[in-house]
């Protein structure tokens, strides 16, 4: 597969509950210890697989709803949002840097609505 799932999210109206549910489901290690309660998903030592995150949406962002959503490796994050574009989706906007984790995420829609995220890799 050329562009990997890198990285995956669940958006939740309760996150707590769902970082227990999941964690307990599928016996993953969550870490929301940190000012936005993101609960970090990581694979136990060993274990093979992505990383992911589950956090509470922001009601008041319509492109935040509830739901699970994929981010794919790619190589230039804003390159894709604009191809994208010309195949009918849209951009959620230019990509962002991610402070201390050294890539650049952004976000595209696709012609039914569906939400995919992008991450691209920056230069050290």
């Amino acid at each position: 597969m050329p562009r990997p799932i890198a990285h995956f999210e669940i958006a939740a109206r309760d996150a707590q509950t769902l970082q227990a549910f999941y964690g307990a489901l599928f016996d993953w290690d969550i870490n929301a210890d940190n000012p936005m309660s993101y609960g970090l998903v990581t694979a136990k030592d060993g274990d093979e697989g992505i990383n992911g995150a589950i956090y509470n949406h922001n009601a008041e962002d319509e492109n935040d709803r509830p739901g699970i959503r994929l981010y794919m490796q790619v190589d230039d994050a804003d390159a894709y949002a604009a191809r994208a574009e010309e195949l009918g989706g849209k951009s959620m906007g230019p990509a962002e840097e991610v402070p201390g984790f050294g890539i650049k995420v952004g976000g595209l829609i696709d012609p039914e609505g569906n939400i995919i995220g992008v991450i691209q890799a920056l230069e050290e």
